[in-house]
C-alpha cells in the first residue's frame, strides 16, 4: 500500500478547500465568461479561470526580439495600457524543429515568442504572498516551449498554495549564434539574457498575481538544469532567485569556448549564403531557412577533441560574465551563490540520448570506436571497466547507455553537489521509477518501461490526466509525494518543512530527506514505488572510476 497516509490527506484536501479545487481540475475550458485581471508595470491582463486555478497565458516579458531585434539582447515590452492584455491563448514556442516526446511539442512557434505563462490558486490576490517556482524547460537548447500539456501548472499550484511561471526562451541559432564584427555582432548567449529578464519581470510584476518576489526558486529539467546551474553561477542573476532544483543536468556535455562558438556561426552563415560579418544578411533570412540552416551544420565536427558538443551543438559559450565557468568547476570551488539547492537525476538518464543517436543496434566495432573517439587516451581504461557484451549479436547500444548515465550524469552531479554542500544546504535525490502509461511516443519507443530523462515530470507538474493518460495508485502517491517536497522547498528553502499547515506533513507518511552530507555517507533520496527509500553513497565505485580519469568539462 502507498505510504501516503490516506486519512490525512482527507483531512489536507478539507482545511486547503480556500485553495479552490474543484475535484475536476483538468477541465480545459474557463469557468465562466470573463476572467481574472490583474494590473502589471506594463498594464492590465486579463487571464481565464480554469477548474482550480488562475491562468494568465503568453504576457509578454520582452520586446519582440524580430527584424532588427533579432540576435540582440532583449528589452522590456512596452505598455500596452490602457488596453487590456487578452491573455487567454496558449502562446507559441520559439522556432523549432520538435522532436520531443508529443506532450511536449508546441502546436505552433514563431519568432515572437518571449512570452511566460502564469499559473495561481484561485484564491490568491494581490495580498497572498505566495512563493513562486519559475520553471525553465529543456530540450537540448533546441526545443521546448514554456507552455505544454507536459507542464501545465493548474494542479500544482491549487494543490500546493504557490506561483508558477513558465516562460519561453530563444534557442538553436537565434539564442545562441556568435557571428559578425564590431557593434553589430551577434554576441551569443542570448537565451541566458531572456531568462534573465524574465526573472527580473518575476521581480516586478508577481506581486499582482498574489506572488511574493523575496522568495523564488528556479528549478529546470536537462538543458533547463543547465540554465538553473548558469544563473548560480552568474552573478549577474543572484539577485533574482532565491532557492534553486537542478534536475537531470548533463553535466560532461561541454560549452564551447568562444573560438569554438565563432567557427560554428561562421559555419552557419555559410549555409545562409551570408558573409560571416554581414549580420544584414543574416537577419534578412526567415527563421525557417535559418532552422534548416542550424541543422545543417549541428551535426559538424568543431573541435575533434571534444565529440559530445555534439549532443548539443547549440548552447551557451563559457568565459563571460553570463556562463563565467563550466558548471562542474564552478560548484566544485565554491564559485556560485550560495544558496539552498536540490539536484537529481532519474535512474536511466543516458538512454534516451544514446537511442536517439545511434537509432539501429551498434555492434562491437561501434562501440569500440564511439569509446576512442569520445575518452581517447583514456580509452583502455573505459573499455576496460565498460567491456561490450559478449555476443557479436548483442546491442552494444544497452553497455553504451550505462556509460553515459554514469559519466554524463551522475558521477559529475555528485562532484558538483559534494562542492555545493560545502556552502549551501543541498539535497540529493534519485528518480526511479518507469511510468505505468506510455506517452513517449514513437521516437521513444526505448523508453519505455524505464525510468528515463525527463521520467519525473509529469509527477511534479501532475499533469497525465491532460492527455488522457492516468497514475496508479502508487503514482499518485509518488506525484504527491515529489510535489510536497518540490514545493515545501520552494516555500522554507527545506523540502522536509513546508512551513504551512495546508501542506501534509512527515509524519503522515512521507520519508525525512537528509541533507547530502559526508558524514551521512552522502545519503540521498531515492523516488520509486510502493514507497521512496533513503539510501547513501550512489554508485559510489562506479563514481570513483570516471573521477579518477579526471574528465569531466
Amino acid at each position: 500500500m502507498s505510504p501516503w497516509n490516506f486519512a490525512a490527506v482527507v483531512l489536507w484536501l478539507v482545511i486547503c478547500a480556500s485553495t479552490g479545487s474543484s475535484g475536476n481540475e483538468n477541465h480545459m475550458t474557463s469557468h465562466q465568461a470573463d476572467g481574472p485581471i490583474v494590473e502589471t508595470k506594463y498594464g492590465k491582463v486579463q487571464g481565464v479561470f480554469l477548474d482550480g486555478a488562475k491562468v494568465f497565458y503568453g504576457i509578454p516579458f520582452a520586446e519582440p526580439p524580430t527584424g532588427d531585434n533579432r540576435w540582440r539582447n532583449p528589452t522590456p515590452p512596452k505598455s500596452w495600457s490602457p488596453d487590456i492584455l487578452q491573455a487567454t491563448k496558449i502562446p507559441p514556442a520559439c522556432p523549432q524543429h520538435c522532436a520531443l516526446p508529443p506532450l511536449m511539442c508546441a502546436n505552433e512557434t514563431s519568432e515572437d515568442c518571449l512570452l511566460m505563462t502564469v499559473h495561481a490558486p484561485l484564491t490568491s490576490t494581490h495580498l497572498s504572498n505566495l512563493p513562486v517556482m519559475a520553471y525553465i524547460y529543456g530540450g537540448r537548447y533546441i526545443m521546448g516551449s514554456g507552455y505544454n500539456l507536459l507542464q501545465d501548472g493548474r494542479y500544482l499550484v491549487n494543490h500546493s498554495n504557490i506561483i508558477l511561471v513558465e516562460f519561453n526562451y530563444r534557442i538553436g541559432a537565434l539564442g545562441f549564434l556568435v557571428a559578425g564584427k564590431g557593434k553589430d555582432a551577434a554576441t551569443g548567449n542570448y537565451a541566458i539574457h531572456d531568462q534573465r529578464l524574465a526573472l527580473q519581470w518575476i521581480q516586478d510584476n508577481i506581486v499582482a498575481f498574489g506572488g511574493n518576489p523575496d522568495s523564488v526558486t528556479i528549478f529546470g529539467q536537462s538543458s533547463g538544469a543547465e540554465s538553473v546551474s548558469i544563473h548560480l553561477i552568474s552573478e549577474k542573476s543572484e539577485h533574482l532567485f532565491h532557492r534553486a532544483i537542478i534536475e537531470s543536468h548533463p553535466f560532461a556535455l561541454p560549452y564551447r569556448v568562444h573560438a569554438d562558438a565563432i567557427i560554428l556561426g561562421n559555419k552557419l552563415a555559410k549555409v545562409l549564403n551570408c558573409s560571416t560579418a554581414d549580420m544584414s544578411c543574416l537577419r534578412s533570412k526567415s527563421y525557417e531557412e535559418i532552422l534548416d540552416a542550424q541543422e545543417k551544420v549541428g551535426g559538424e565536427i568543431v573541435n575533434p577533441f571534444r565529440l559530445l558538443e555534439l549532443f548539443q551543438p547549440w548552447g551557451p559559450w563559457v568565459g563571460s560574465d553570463d556562463v563565467p565557468e563550466q558548471p562542474v568547476d564552478a560548484f566544485y570551488y565554491g564559485l556560485f551563490s550560495h544558496k539552498p539547492i536540490m539536484i537529481g537525476s532519474t535512474s536511466d538518464e543516458g538512454r534516451a540520448n544514446v537511442f536517439l543517436a545511434y537509432k539501429k543496434p551498434i555492434s562491437k566495432s561501434q562501440y569500440y570506436e564511439t569509446i576512442i573517439a569520445d575518452f581517447r587516451l583514456r580509452a583502455l581504461d573505459v573499455l576496460y571497466r565498460y567491456p561490450p557484451t559478449k555476443l557479436e549479436s548483442d546491442d552494444q547500444r544497452e553497455v553504451l547507455s550505462i556509460v553515459a548515465h554514469q559519466y554524463m550524469f551522475v558521477c559529475p552531479e555528485q562532484v558538483s553537489a559534494r562542492g555545493i554542500s560545502k556552502y549551501s544546504d543541498t539535497w540529493l535525490y534519485v528518480f526511479d521509477h518507469a511510468i505505468s502509461f506510455d506517452a513517449w511516443g514513437p521516437n521513444y519507443h526505448c523508453c519505455v518501461n524505464h525510468p528515463c530523462h525527463g521520467s519525473e515530470l509529469p509527477f511534479i507538474f501532475h499533469s497525465p490526466s491532460l492527455a488522457g493518460f492516468n497514475f496508479t495508485i502508487e503514482e499518485e502517491s509518488l506525484s504527491r509525494s515529489l510535489m510536497y517536497y518540490w514545493t515545501n522547498f520552494a516555500r522554507t528553502g527545506d523540502p522536509n518543512n513546508s512551513g504551512s499547515e495546508c501542506m501534509p506533513l512527515k509524519r503522515d507518511g512521507f520519508t525525512k530527506w537528509p541533507k547530502y552530507d559526508k558524514s551521512k555517507n552522502w545519503q540521498y533520496l531515492r523516488f520509486m514505488t510502493p514507497q521512496n527509500v533513503v539510501m547513501e553513497n550512489y554508485l559510489s565505485k562506479e563514481c570513483n572510476f570516471w573521477d579518477s580519469l579526471n574528465y569531466y568539462p
